[in-house]
C-alpha cells in the first residue's frame, strides 16, 4: 500500500511540475510586406518536439489549415519557415507536435503582392493632324492586387494626389474637384 502512494504522489509531483503545453505560438513575419517568399519566426516552446507551420486561403482565423513542408525539431532560441504562396491572401500559424495531433496557435494574415502595379493613359488629340487644342480628355486606368501603390489623380495638367486608393480617394482635394464637394 505504501509503494502505491509513493507513486501516487510522485505522479502528481509530476503533473504538477510540467505544464502541459499550452496553444502553440504566433508567428511573426520576418520578410517586407507583401514579397516572396514570405518568412516567419517565433519562440518555441520547450515542452514540444516538432514544430509545423500551416496555410490557408483567406484572412485569419480560418480553417482547413495545411502543411507548409515536413514538421522540424524545434529551433533554439527562434524556429523559423519560409513559403512561397504566390499572389493573395493567407492565413498562417504554428501547430505543436502535428504527429500527436498538436495544438494550433493563433494565425498571422498576410498579403503576398509581388505584382508589378500596371497603368495606361490615353490622350485623344481633338485637332488635325493631332495637335492638341482646348479641353484634352486624358483617360487612365490603374491596377495593383493588393498593395495599393498604383494610384494617382490628375487635375489640370498636375498630379493633385498619390498613393492608395483609400489614400486618394479621402484626399479633400480630389472630392472638391470632382465631386464638387
Amino acid at each position: 500500500m505504501a509503494r502505491r502512494s509513493i507513486f501516487v504522489a510522485a505522479a502528481a509531483l509530476a503533473v504538477a511540475l510540467v505544464p502541459a503545453a499550452a496553444q502553440a505560438a504566433t508567428p511573426g513575419r520576418t520578410s517586407a510586406l507583401f514579397a516572396s517568399p514570405v518568412t516567419f519566426s517565433w519562440t518555441p516552446d520547450p515542452l514540444v518536439l516538432t514544430e509545423q507551420l500551416l496555410r490557408a486561403p483567406g484572412a485569419c482565423p480560418q480553417a482547413g489549415l495545411a502543411p507548409v513542408g515536413v514538421p522540424a525539431p524545434i529551433g533554439v532560441p527562434l524556429s523559423t519557415a519560409s513559403d512561397t504562396p504566390g499572389e493573395g491572401v493567407f492565413c498562417y500559424a504554428v501547430q505543436n507536435d502535428p504527429a500527436l495531433n498538436g495544438s494550433v496557435g493563433p494565425g498571422v494574415t498576410v498579403t503576398v503582392d509581388t505584382a508589378n502595379p500596371t497603368a495606361t493613359i490615353a490622350v485623344t488629340p481633338t485637332g488635325a493632324p493631332n495637335f492638341l487644342r482646348g479641353t484634352v480628355n486624358i483617360t487612365s486606368t490603374s491596377a495593383d492586387t493588393g498593395s495599393g501603390v498604383a494610384s494617382s489623380v490628375l487635375h489640370e495638367g498636375g498630379v493633385i494626389a498619390e498613393g492608395s486608393i483609400d489614400d486618394v480617394s479621402a484626399n479633400e482635394r480630389v472630392v472638391e474637384v470632382y465631386l464638387g464637394r
